[in-house]
């Protein structure tokens, strides 16, 4: 009898080891993925659409990107477009912001001289070179533009 029961185990064992052994074979061809018809389409629905006359499709860039200090005067001209890249304390009581314009320094020194005068801004810049103290009342401020390849560094310094 205990011969008769190991052979029906053994014959169980096999027939499960069987079992195992294909499911676990897989098939040879599982990584091939069937290839779908191709099938032409038409235009898309909204081909024709456009965005020309919609105002808010391109929103106005800001002219000047970055965030100005609270204290930095209000009525100092920035040129546009050009974007902060530095400030800090630049000693002796002053303040100091720097940016980048992709202009001609020549170009940026001549519209901040211009703007300067006309916001009031006394000073000693020229036209050729925006550099020197310019004042409004008690206020001052020291301009400074540095060329760069390309565009136009510009290093404000404010205080007192």
């Amino acid at each position: 009898m205990r011969d008769r029961s190991f052979r029906v185990g053994l014959a169980i064992a096999l027939v499960a080891l069987i079992a195992v052994g294909a499911g676990c074979g897989g098939r040879q061809d599982e990584g091939v993925v069937d290839r779908l018809e191709t099938v032409e389409v038409g235009p898309a629905v909204d081909v024709e659409l456009s965005t020309e006359f919609d105002e808010q499709a391109e929103p106005d860039a800001p002219e000047v990107a970055g965030v100005l200090p609270t204290d930095f005067p209000t009525d100092f001209p920035l040129y546009a477009p050009s974007s902060l890249i530095d400030y800090g304390e630049a000693g002796d009581g002053l303040r100091f912001l720097e940016f980048d314009a992709p202009a001609d320094c020549q170009e940026v020194s001549r519209w901040l001289v211009s703007e300067l005068a006309a916001a009031g801004w006394r000073g000693q810049g020229s036209q050729q070179e925006a550099a020197g103290v310019f004042t409004k009342g008690e206020r001052h401020a020291e301009l400074h533009t540095i060329s760069r390849s390309p565009g136009c560094g510009i290093r404000i310094e404010y205080g007192r």
